[in-house]
């Protein structure tokens, strides 16, 4: 029987063509190159993360609600969705927070209770509603990007976002306006 095969690692390769040791990717019996020297281990092990992440196959032939990682259904909608729009960096900072608590968790994990426990959390931590709301409309998209692709699923569960808070603008009166103009000629 032969051996498992290693998974991708860190080795620190003194090269001819190099007049310094750099950090190299082994994997498979293949090398890449990391672009890092010696002194370098947190951009090398940077590096390996990006090699792992874009290894990573994501499940998509699965039906059921609880064996569908939300952390999954995100990484889809990044890696297929995001890029085909404007807002894409704005996308992926939405999808932070929610990848970080909601991650571990599944699609029948969604309902009401954990959308609100979810926002006790972020407004502990500082964050506003409209953040929030932004989070898990992104977090929405995500499960409808993936149903529509990959589904379709038996129930798309419904994302619960707080109610928002009425905003402080107001629309300046007539007065108000002729007298910014004359102010400003």
């Amino acid at each position: 029987m032969p051996r498992p095969s290693k998974p991708a690692r860190l080795y620190l390769r003194k090269d001819k063509r190099d007049a310094e040791p750099t950090w190299v990717i082994l994997h498979r019996g293949k090398e890449r190159r990391t672009g890092c020297g010696a002194e370098d281990r947190a951009g090398a092990e940077a590096a390996l993360a990006d090699y792992i992440s874009e290894q990573y196959e994501v499940p998509t032939g699965i039906r059921r609600l609880d064996q569908i990682s939300i952390a999954d259904v995100i990484t889809v909608y990044l890696r297929e969705h995001a890029p085909t729009i404007q807002e894409s960096a704005w996308l992926a900072d939405m999808c932070i927070a929610p990848i970080k608590w909601w991650g571990g968790r599944t699609l029948a994990d969604v309902r009401r209770q954990t959308c609100t426990q979810y926002a006790e959390v972020r407004r502990s931590d500082g964050v506003g509603d409209r953040t929030i709301i932004h989070e898990l409309t992104a977090l929405s998209g995500a499960i409808n990007y993936y149903h529509s692709e990959y589904g379709p699923l038996p129930a798309v569960p419904v994302v619960t976002k707080p109610k928002a808070p009425e905003t402080t603008r107001r629309a300046l009166e007539r007065a108000e306006v002729a007298a910014l103009l004359a102010a400003s000629l």
